[in-house]
């Protein structure tokens, strides 16, 4: 899991800030908010490939975690045309 231990509260305060009605639970709606307060940047269509399965209108904070390392995973293996071009660059300099 690319979350570390120390980082777990602020994830749950983060988390906690968007449950609306104090059931410790996020409205799937806004799992993309969420991942965002936390330093993530997804596309909505990352976004809606992650939740598409989930059977609940709204996602308990076990459930949000593997969730929001799914989406960490594909932005450390997701590189940018532009960072892919500033690669290339450097090689051959």
């Amino acid at each position: 899991m690319p979350t570390a231990k120390d980082d777990l509260p602020d994830f749950r305060e983060a988390f906690s800030l968007f449950d609306d009605r104090g059931d410790d639970k996020i409205p799937k709606n806004l799992f993309g908010e969420v991942v965002r307060a936390l330093g993530l940047n997804p596309t909505e269509a990352q976004i809606k490939g992650t939740i598409q399965n989930l059977k609940t209108d709204r996602i308990s904070f076990e459930e949000f975690l593997p969730l929001y390392d799914s989406l960490a995973k594909k932005k450390d293996n997701n590189m940018t045309e532009e960072e892919l071009i500033e690669g290339m660059i450097f090689l051959y300099n």
